[in-house]
């Protein structure tokens, strides 16, 4: 709203660089006829600073829209003014605006001055008349860097009287392209020896047909590999084409990391010496750590397979042996040493011994190391160790039954040894020497009582007296002719040997009877007694007491048969529990035999 008129003077005061003089509110409405042929509506605006500085308004007046926009008006139109145009040594006035352009369709663009003029004017020369000039009007990629740049150009304007002024103006430089990126779709990429190892991608090389107007740069999600990487190709790497404004595009690129270095396998001069366990004499190596031997790759050696061959050892394998180390690295790269290995067995047999007996009954006795050892072992010589034993001979039979200490000592390919005790006892085991002699003997009374010693002919034993028997040792008439008699013979130890001999049994030249079994008479008893003589032609019986001898015999009965009984009472007889009857030969008076008797004087029957 207008302020009230009162304090608002109708007149302003033009400043002019020609002339200053005074102009009624009317005159200027007059102006804007003039005006609005040269200024567009969008104009007026910039035009206000110049209306404070060419009118002298009153303060009331100085924001009243409907008047500054006649004052605008008149302001732009003054130059028409035929009054003030002559000479013309007055400037255009110019205005600019920022304005943006895009370089990433072609890589440049061009603008022209229209573009960032914003109504520049002439109080003579008419807008189209005026001359507008660009320090600069083309605009590349180079003119930006990560993201929109201000690049600041200069708008010259020029009237018809070659005044010129000039303003500048902010040209923003923008890429609203993206570009296309387009990598190789595989790459392979390989682990140098350093330490660690690493293989590493240059994203340009990765590069196959990317695009853009502006220049591009490449990235890589991922850029170094490692020994890790080995294992799980190919890897997936993003590739990222970005130009100099900061558009970015992103593809997949499958990476295979290899390893082309060989494993590097050290022999140490060292001796590799294996033991042979204690039991069963083997020995099993779980990895090349037990070798004097290094082993080395570009990658962690945690990451090495190794092996071992022959990696078992027996005693059969005793001595240098030739071992192959081999190891094999996660990309299949190989490698592989000659190692020696000398096998050794340094552990020493079993001993096992037992306590024995030994027989020197016959002489000196030599033993041998077996019949003390009782399954001595070693681990590589399990059944055949060296065996020996000392002391080995025993001759004296006066140590029989005492133990004597003997030592086993067992040795084993290796020449390990171990010894041992065992007891030896000497004993006496061996039987006498028995020899024997045939004989002749005569019976005397119908028998004949044989010693040993007739039949022996110096049997003997070489650790002591002997015993000697001999059986059968009694003979009658039955037996005359030859009869085979065993002789005993025992030493001092409970040996004993037989052997036999030949007895010829002979009777005398009268007959030979049988030996009647003990009688038992009772006085006043009747009592019978039977013979049977061979040979005879009659036989007495006497009766002799053995208690009273030398008392002649009694005469029982005379003239009897060979063979017979006779039954009698013995009332004429001594009692005597100790006496005999003959047999005689009635013809010479010969005992042929004789029957032993008891007479008792009264019969009890619990004799």
């Amino acid at each position: 709203p207008l302020h009230p008129a009162p304090s608002c003077p109708l007149r302003a005061t033009i400043r002019e660089g020609r002339s200053e003089g005074s102009t009624s509110v009317v005159r200027v409405a007059g102006w804007i006829f003039t005006f609005v042929r040269h200024v567009s509506v969008r104009h007026l605006l910039a035009m206000e600073a110049r209306v404070t500085a060419r009118f002298r308004l009153p303060a009331c007046l100085r924001f009243s829209a409907p008047l500054l926009f006649a004052l605008f008006a008149l302001c732009s139109s003054a130059s028409a003014l035929p009054t003030t145009c002559s000479p013309d040594n007055v400037a255009p006035i110019v205005i600019t605006q920022p304005i943006s352009v895009d370089v990433g369709i072609s890589g440049s663009v061009t603008i022209t001055p229209d573009q960032v003029d914003n109504g520049s004017s002439d109080d003579c020369t008419a807008p189209m008349d005026l001359v507008l000039e660009l320090d600069r009007d083309t605009f590349t990629c180079g003119d930006i860097s990560a993201g929109p740049s201000e690049v600041t150009v200069t708008l010259t304007v020029r009237d018809a009287a070659d005044n010129a002024g000039s303003a500048t103006a902010t040209v923003t430089v923008v890429d609203l392209q993206p570009p296309t990126a387009v990598p190789v779709t595989t790459t392979d990429v390989y682990l140098d020896s350093s330490s660690p190892p690493v293989a590493t991608l240059v994203a340009g090389d990765l590069d196959d047909a990317s695009a853009d107007e502006c220049p591009l740069t490449f990235s890589l999600s991922r850029d170094t590999f490692e020994c890790g990487d080995l294992e799980g190709n190919p890897h997936m790497v993003s590739f990222t084409a970005t130009d100099s404004y900061g558009n970015a595009h992103s593809q997949n690129v499958l990476v295979n990391v290899f390893d082309s270095w060989d494993p590097l396998i050290t022999v140490l001069p060292l001796e590799n010496t294996i033991t042979l366990s204690s039991f069963g004499g083997v020995w099993f190596i779980s990895d090349y750590t037990y070798l004097h031997v290094a082993i080395d790759d570009n990658c962690p050696e945690a990451d090495l397979t190794t092996t071992v061959s022959p990696d078992w050892f027996s005693c059969a394998d005793l001595g240098d042996v030739d071992v192959i180390v081999t190891a094999t690295d996660l990309a299949g790269n190989s490698n592989s040493a000659t190692v020696t290995v000398t096998v050794v067995d340094e552990d020493p047999p079993r001993i096992v011994t037992r306590d024995i007996e030994v027989d020197v009954g016959s002489g000196m006795v030599t033993i041998t190391a077996l019949q003390v050892n009782d399954n001595s072992y070693d681990n590589c010589d399990e059944y055949s160790p060296t065996l020996s034993v000392a002391p080995f001979s025993f001759a004296q039979c006066t140590d029989i039954g005492v133990p004597t200490t003997v030592t086993l000592t067992a040795t084993d390919s290796s020449n390990n040894e171990a010894t041992g005790t065992a007891m030896v006892t000497p004993m006496d085991g061996t039987p006498p020497a028995v020899i024997t002699r045939d004989i002749t003997v005569v019976l005397s009374g119908g028998t004949y009582s044989l010693a040993a010693g007739e039949v022996d002919n110096g049997s003997s034993d070489l650790c002591g007296d002997v015993t000697l028997s001999v059986l059968p040792n009694a003979f009658t008439c039955d037996d005359v002719g030859t009869v085979v008699v065993t002789l005993t013979v025992e030493d001092e130890y409970g040996n004993s040997a037989t052997g036999t001999a030949m007895v010829t049994v002979e009777s005398p030249s009268m007959p030979c009877v049988i030996e009647t079994p003990v009688l038992r008479l009772y006085m006043y008893h009747k009592a019978e007694l039977s013979w049977d003589v061979s040979g005879a032609t009659s036989i007495d019986l006497e009766f002799v007491d053995m208690d009273v001898l030398p008392l002649a015999p009694v005469v029982i009965a005379t003239n009897l048969p060979p063979a017979g009984s006779v039954t009698f009472v013995p009332h004429h007889l001594p009692p005597t529990p100790n006496a005999r009857v003959n047999v005689v030969d009635a013809d010479s008076g010969a005992v042929l035999a004789e029957i032993v008797v008891e007479l008792y004087a009264v019969w009890s029957p619990f004799r």
